[in-house]
């Protein structure tokens, strides 16, 4: 920007977001970048499959995972326990509203609470995991 003797208003990071932007939107424009409707595209060869479950090379029995998960639910301290099933209950709209509530409960900002709610998941993933593997 100096060498072209431009001075600009903006902060340079946000010179340097909206450039990246546009460049962003051209590589969307190339033909093979495309976007493509679902039904355009071939059907699957295999049937659909749990990622996690894939990625490990196991295909558990729902049953034994939900054990599994009561296990390691039980293991949380309590008010984590709490949390993370109150975080998770309801449906849609619902949900939404009872982590609002949830935040201004427990007196966090409801981006506070769900990196909260991220790391007790991450806990609870990692028991899930090792239950599985014996």
């Amino acid at each position: 920007m100096d060498e072209n003797d431009k001075t600009f208003d903006e902060e340079p990071a946000k010179v340097c977001f909206n450039t990246a932007r546009f460049v962003f939107h051209e590589y969307l424009r190339q033909r093979e970048h495309a976007p493509v409707a679902l039904s355009e595209l071939p059907p699957a060869r295999e049937p659909m499959t749990n990622p996690v479950d894939v990625a490990e090379g196991q295909t558990e029995p729902r049953e034994r995972q939900l054990n599994c998960l009561e296990k390691c639910t039980q293991t949380l301290a309590a008010d984590d326990r709490a949390l993370i099933v109150r975080y998770y209950h309801g449906e849609q709209r619902i949900k939404l509203d009872n982590r609002k509530l949830l935040a201004s409960e427990v007196g966090l900002t409801a981006n506070a609470l769900a990196i909260k709610a991220c790391r007790i998941r991450d806990k609870l993933r990692g028991c899930v995991t090792a239950c599985l593997c014996k």
